[in-house]
């Protein structure tokens, strides 16, 4: 029989949809971006992260800071333009 702790808090990590789903997450990202452009940037980017396991082990607040300076240079977090461009692997 197995002996549970109940003081021992275990702390799990929020997936990074439900990290995106928070109010404050999804305000500041429609505050920068806002809109429609604000709707691409969330699919593009939980698009990318679902697809790669290294971006899943990734602190969630580093990887929304690094899509923002991704869409202020221009640059699409498409896993499919990564394939494209840099072939797999």
């Amino acid at each position: 029989m197995a002996v549970r702790n109940s003081l021992v808090k275990s702390e799990e990590r929020k997936t990074f949809s439900n990290y995106l789903m928070q109010d404050a997450v999804k305000r500041k990202i429609n505050e920068t971006i806002g809109g429609e452009g604000g709707k691409r940037f969330i699919t593009s980017i939980l698009s990318a992260v679902s697809t790669n396991p290294s971006l899943q082990e990734c602190d969630n607040g580093s990887i929304i800071a690094a899509a923002f300076l991704g869409e202020a240079l221009k640059l699409s977090p498409s896993p499919q333009l990564r394939t494209i461009f840099y072939g797999s692997f």
